[in-house]
């Protein structure tokens, strides 16, 4: 049992020697055990965005767009403007910038999956730099992909990407991805169904280069 505010790991190494007069094979009588500390999966009182709204200018919103531009959401539908056209140049990223310097060292953030081809359905976390056509110039990359979890860092437009945590897992429509960046750049994440049944899918490698904060994304 460790504290509840505990993080990092727990290690423990078991050592067994041979008894006298007994000829022993070297290198195997030692074993050690890490386990992460996990705390719960975090909880939301107040959503960045459910896109339920009529058309409303998005001040905290980046999308690759001109600044100002209202967008909204169909269910099901894809970004639009105030005048109904789709948003074609932000590569299907938005960022939300709220507030203004972006979210903390440790971050978290989640989505319910509403359309039927998940596939590729991902959160952004520790964004930062440029936006250039929708894509952050650095960020960390939660995504689903054809039955794995996939977390990834991303510097320089996806140039450079590096994964550092795949797993097996199920999303599907109506189920709620939500991942926690931590201060190292290490991510946990879990999977709820729509039933409410959450698993712990893991947690990826850190990632040095991702320990301050920055926007938020999907």
């Amino acid at each position: 049992t460790v504290n509840a505010t505990a993080s990092g790991s727990v290690s423990n190494t078991a050592t067994v020697a041979a008894p006298p007069n007994v000829t022993d094979a070297a290198g195997n009588n030692t074993a050690t055990d890490t386990d992460s500390v996990v705390g719960p999966r975090p909880t939301f009182a107040v959503p960045l965005d459910n896109f339920t709204r009529t058309p409303a200018t998005e001040a905290n919103l980046t999308t690759g767009a001109p600044a100002g531009v209202a967008w909204s959401q169909a269910a099901g539908g894809a970004l639009r403007t105030a005048a109904g056209q789709a948003v074609a140049n932000n590569n299907g990223n938005a960022y939300w910038n709220n507030p203004a310097a972006g979210f903390g060292a440790k971050q978290a953030a989640a989505f319910t999956a509403a359309n039927t081809t998940v596939n590729g359905d991902s959160l952004i976390l520790k964004s930062s730099g440029l936006v250039a056509l929708g894509v952050s110039l650095n960020f960390i990359r939660v995504r689903y992909q054809t039955g794995q979890i996939i977390v990834e860092t991303s510097n320089f437009w996806g140039i450079t990407v590096t994964q550092t945590l795949v797993q097996a897992a199920t999303l599907a429509n109506g189920d709620t991805l939500t991942a926690l960046a931590n201060i190292d750049g290490s991510v946990d994440v879990w999977t709820t169904t729509a039933a409410n049944v959450t698993t712990y899918v893991g947690r990826s490698a850190a990632a040095g280069s991702f320990t301050a904060g920055g926007r938020i994304g999907m």
